[in-house]
């Protein structure tokens, strides 16, 4: 992972990698997480949201896959259900 946050909760906020094997458990909540995610075919333009972008990687290559909460901008390819991606991801790297 590659997140940021703030050691201890105080100010500054920096980036922290790490990576770690998950559990057969942790596994099935990400995985789940990552099944939900569908190609949307939304316009909406939203604001005061994070920008969230999903990099998935295969043997085939690289794809990115960005959050339909600013489908407007028609910047690439994008995803309905991402949230969840992050939340999960975000509770097994802490």
């Amino acid at each position: 992972w590659h997140i940021c946050r703030s050691p201890g909760g105080t100010m500054p906020y920096q980036y922290a990698d790490g990576e770690r094997v998950l559990s057969s458990g942790e596994a099935k909540m990400l995985v789940d997480a990552l099944s939900a995610v569908t190609i949307s075919n939304e316009t909406r333009c939203g604001a005061d949201k994070d920008t969230l972008q999903l990099r998935v990687t295969t043997p085939a290559g690289e794809k990115l896959y960005l959050d339909d909460f600013y489908a407007c901008q028609k910047n690439g390819v994008y995803v309905s259900n991402i949230d969840p991606v992050f939340e999960v991801s975000y509770h097994l790297a802490n």
